[in-house]
């Protein structure tokens, strides 16, 4: 069953960010964020502080921070797919 879709984000960096946790959070079934953080296609709609607690989750929530923990690789470092229904498996991040 493909359950993939096509999703336009905003060509900004916050709304980068704000679908990057909307991904982690609401679309895996952990819905532990206030519904504006992670509603990027309205990024620009955010206070100062809201802004703020979206670069605070990023940094949270940074494949730095989840990869090994509760993000795992397979032995050629790729990404598990196990039990994740997204088609986004590949993350990469530099140190």
């Amino acid at each position: 069953m493909d359950i993939t879709r096509t999703v336009i984000v905003p060509n900004h960096d916050l709304a980068f960010l704000m679908y990057y946790l909307r991904c982690l959070t609401v679309d895996i079934g952990l819905d532990i964020l206030d519904d504006d953080l992670v509603n990027y296609k309205n990024y620009g709609r955010l206070s100062n502080e809201k802004r703020a607690l979206v670069l605070q989750y990023a940094r949270q929530f940074s494949p730095q921070e989840l990869i090994d923990q509760i993000i795992f690789r397979d032995d050629q470092k790729v990404i598990a797919k196990y039990g994740c229904p997204l088609p986004y498996f590949y993350v990469t991040y530099t140190q």
